[in-house]
């Protein structure tokens, strides 16, 4: 099964994407963030490829090292 965007959302970059600036920008390595997070150096570098299953609890981990939240709203809040 694939995920399609919804319509508008096509254009939004890739989330792995972001989580390679916003690395690049702290100066952290794929190393030292997989290090840093506890998240496996295997599972970061598919996030960034934007492959792979990632869990809540990996997301999370390493969003909290990049300086992030994840939020969730209601669609239309």
């Amino acid at each position: 099964m694939q995920y399609n965007a919804p319509k508008g959302e096509e254009d939004l970059p890739h989330f792995g994407d972001a989580i390679k600036k916003r690395r690049a920008r702290l100066v952290i390595t794929q190393e030292g963030l997989a290090q840093i997070s506890g998240v496996s150096l295997r599972s970061i570098k598919a996030m960034e490829k934007g492959a792979g299953n990632p869990t809540l609890s990996q997301l999370t981990k390493v969003l909290r090292v990049l300086g992030w939240v994840l939020e969730l709203k209601e669609r239309g809040a």
